[in-house]
């Protein structure tokens, strides 16, 4: 028998943007998951706090990967609590399902900040990393794909400044964002 393999994409998404949807899609084109589930941060263990509330977060991230087959948006960071460490989901994961193997799906911007993660040789041993490239990245390897140029924080600052970021959002998740945006410069 196969064991089955979840691919485990996890992130601020503060916004998702469609480098996400894109790196998300690579995934589960080009690798043997037989799903993916997306895990938006409730609590970044780096300091990075989200500018939109962890809700609206989920939100737009069933809304940029609602098309993708094989695509869950998951909560467990958020049920799990404590300090939003990868190494806390993925041995909840493997507790809940100790058959399925697990692949991390991680930027390529992700691999130069490992030494700062919690205990990443143990992530690494029980989710082997896929690594997603960008474009201009100076770093290319087995697993990678060059992304286009797209970052959450570009995205922030052009919402801030009322600037538009069609392509770079999913619509449905600019059309959430015309009803309750806190990326606005107006808000603290």
């Amino acid at each position: 028998m196969t064991r089955s393999t979840l691919g485990v994409f996890g992130g601020s998404f503060d916004p998702p943007h469609v480098g996400h949807l894109l790196a998300a899609s690579f995934a589960l084109a080009t690798e043997p998951l037989d799903a993916l589930a997306i895990f938006p941060s409730a609590h970044h263990p780096l300091g990075k706090e989200p500018k939109a509330s962890f809700e609206l977060r989920v939100a737009m991230c069933r809304a940029t990967f609602a098309d993708l087959d094989r695509a869950r948006v998951d909560t467990l960071e958020d049920e799990l609590g404590g300090e939003g460490y990868t190494l806390t989901l993925l041995h909840e994961l493997r507790r809940r399902e100790p058959e399925r193997l697990l692949r991390l799906i991680v930027g390529q911007d992700i691999m130069h900040q490992v030494a700062r993660w919690h205990a990443w040789d143990e992530v690494a041993r029980l989710a082997p990393p896929l690594v997603i490239g960008r474009r201009g990245s100076d770093t290319v390897g087995p697993s990678m794909v060059q992304m286009p140029e797209v970052s959450s924080s570009d995205i922030r600052r052009r919402l801030a400044a009322g600037e538009s970021v069609e392509g770079l959002l999913h619509r449905d998740v600019i059309a959430l964002l015309a009803k309750d945006n806190p990326y606005t410069s107006e808000r603290p």
